[in-house]
């Protein structure tokens, strides 16, 4: 594995780890999609962020085609037109997004990228998010949208850290389907306090970002300083699930400090066992 970061001029780092990715030949799906991404007015960087795309061919044996890259904003409206882009073996490209889609997603607010891979490809699509104002960055990779469920968000905070610290979660939900969709998140905590739900209610390709996500789902009751996972099901019988993506990070005077925290699926903790 290795940290990409930037150097504080007061000191230290702000960076993501970006592991290292085993290649299957031939595993790769064909469509892929990543959540979680944000571009804000460059004129006001305290208050938001900005993102990178990027693309790497995994094959040594040969070029990927034409990669196509659709954009669709929060509303689930795509945004300009679908870009192809081909890669040579082992070749890769990063670029600001708003490079491109163009000036339409320099200040698009929350936003949804969709990846079709070549048949026989092996790509890595992924994306980083930047907080304006510290430079601190957080990595997204491309990822299937789950099947079935149910979905788990570990990790999600509310409360005061060490050293000072204040840990906050957003969150992002994205339908992938072509009809409206419901699910239920549902928050488990690790404090004795009461369990909390709340229904979640998509249009099509709609993105939902959620600012500080106990918040919300607690909202208008006051709640106690709190951590745990989000555990989410549909509720309208159909078992495919959203993307869902959450950013848990250090909140402070001068911006943000954090990690990207995808979802996981019962799967995913079957995949980790038996490779152990």
């Amino acid at each position: 594995m290795s940290r990409t970061y930037t150097p504080s001029p007061s000191g230290g780092t702000y960076g993501q780890s970006i592991d290292g990715v085993p290649v299957w030949i031939g595993t790769t799906p064909q469509v892929l999609w990543i959540t979680g991404l944000q571009n804000d007015p460059a004129t006001n960087p305290p208050n938001g962020y900005r993102t990178s795309y990027g693309l790497t061919n995994l094959r040594s044996d040969g070029g990927a085609g034409n990669i196509l890259v659709t954009m669709y904003d929060a509303s689930g409206a795509q945004v300009g037109d679908t870009k192809p882009i081909p890669l040579a073996p082992n070749g890769f490209v990063q670029d600001p997004v708003a490079t491109l889609f163009g000036s339409a997603a320099a200040s698009i607010g929350s936003f949804t990228l969709k990846f079709q891979i070549p048949t026989g490809a092996d790509v890595l699509p992924y994306a980083s998010v930047i907080d304006n104002q510290t430079g601190d960055n957080s990595m997204f990779c491309g990822t299937e949208a789950p099947p079935a469920g149910p979905l788990y968000l570990p990790s999600v905070a509310h409360l005061a850290g060490a050293a000072g610290s204040t840990w906050r979660t957003d969150a992002y939900f994205t339908n992938t389907s072509s009809m409206a969709r419901s699910w239920n998140l549902e928050f488990l905590p690790q404090q004795p306090i009461p369990t909390k739900d709340r229904t979640l209610t998509l249009q099509p390709h709609q993105t939902l970002r959620i600012v500080d996500l106990l918040q919300w789902l607690y909202d208008p009751m006051w709640f106690p300083d709190c951590s745990g996972v989000i555990r989410i099901t549909p509720t309208d019988g159909i078992p495919a699930m959203p993307l869902a993506s959450a950013r848990t990070y250090n909140l402070t005077a001068n911006g943000t400090y954090g990690q990207n925290i995808p979802a996981l699926t019962a799967t995913d903790g079957a995949m980790v066992a038996g490779s152990s």
